[in-house]
């Protein structure tokens, strides 16, 4: 089995038991200049909390990054931002 996959695994199963501990585990990531790592805890974490407004915004701006240069992603940033915006008009729908 492929480490990458083995590592987004083990992010599902054990990782990622809150919102916080994900954004805290990306930007500890990036800090590390780590960023594959970042986007495959992103994703874990998104997983479990697909609807979580800040780690929404935090893959949003991650794929805004334009080092290193195949994360730069601006659609997917979009995406991304326009599900946090829809996030949180449900959680308050004044």
């Amino acid at each position: 089995m492929p480490l990458r996959t083995l590592t987004l695994l083990t992010l599902l199963l054990v990782g990622c038991s809150s919102p916080e501990a994900a954004r805290a585990d990306v930007e500890q990531a990036m800090a590390a200049n780590d960023a594959d790592r970042a986007e495959e805890v992103l994703a874990a974490a998104l997983e479990k909390h697909p609807d979580d407004v800040e780690l929404l915004l935090q893959a949003a701006a991650f794929y805004l990054r334009s080092e290193p240069r195949e994360h730069y992603k601006p659609r997917l940033a979009l995406h991304y931002a326009m599900r946090a915006t829809r996030a949180t008009r449900a959680a308050d729908p004044r």
